[in-house]
């Protein structure tokens, strides 16, 4: 692991110390971790927040499903739901390619 030098304003400064001193974190390390995480868990939730609007989830229904105490979800299998998805996307017919199929694939007509 790489070490590196961070410049904290002095109620920043504080604010880690006070988590180390409360018994919640055991190190700096630990409070930058932690930090880096809720980041990652927002990337997370922005990301699903977009691809729930994208297939048209109401806006108050994406609220919910994207608030992180209710679902705090996972951002490693996030980001491969958003790979997956991006993938099925442009393997996704477009409108004529649907119209051609419709066209072409007729069910029999004693088909009920």
């Amino acid at each position: 692991m790489q070490s590196m030098n961070v410049t904290l304003t002095p109620e920043s400064e504080k604010y880690l110390r006070d988590q180390i001193a409360s018994g919640r974190f055991q190190s700096a390390e630990d409070v930058v971790a932690a930090a880096l995480r809720r980041m990652q868990l927002g990337d997370a939730m922005a990301i699903r927040a977009e691809w729930m609007k994208l297939v048209g989830i109401p806006d108050d229904e994406v609220a919910e499903l994207c608030n992180p105490q209710l679902y705090p979800g996972n951002v490693a299998e996030e980001l491969q739901n958003l790979e997956a998805a991006k993938s099925r996307r442009q393997q996704s017919l477009t409108s004529e390619q649907l119209d051609e199929l419709a066209r072409t694939h007729r069910p029999p007509a004693d088909w009920r």
